[in-house]
């Protein structure tokens, strides 16, 4: 597999309008708290300040998760895609704030769930 490129950039403008939108990018702030943010990015794709990351792809903010697609600031997820501030959820779609989402299929829209086990086709709930 090809190591992906991780650049600093002045800013998260700058970073949207670079040429190959596959290269990842971290701010210097983040570069100086975080010194290994290449080694940490290289199988990521164009992803914004993540830390520890895997095989993630247009993410921001997040860290510790592994194969997600188009988060923002989640931490510990996997396989997760269109999430935000999620924590320890598995396979979860379009999610907001949830919490130790183990093994939920198909979640849309979900707001503020915790510790949601073994959900499936999840729609538009609120607190599971």
């Amino acid at each position: 597999m090809k190591k992906m490129k991780t650049k600093i950039f002045k800013s998260y403008e700058d970073f949207l309008k670079r040429e190959d939108k596959k290269i990842n990018g971290v701010s210097e702030d983040f570069a100086a708290k975080h010194p290994d943010f290449e080694e940490d990015n290289e199988t990521n794709q164009g992803c914004w300040n993540c830390y520890h990351c895997d095989h993630c792809t247009n993410c921001n903010n997040c860290i510790d998760c592994y194969n997600c697609e188009s988060c923002d600031s989640c931490e510990d997820c996997t396989d997760c895609n269109n999430c935000e501030d999620c924590i320890d959820c598995y396979n979860c779609t379009d999610c907001e704030e949830c919490d130790s989402c183990g093994t939920c299929y198909n979640c849309e829209s979900c707001r503020y769930c915790e510790r949601c086990d073994c959900c499936s086709n999840c729609s538009d709930l609120e607190k599971c």
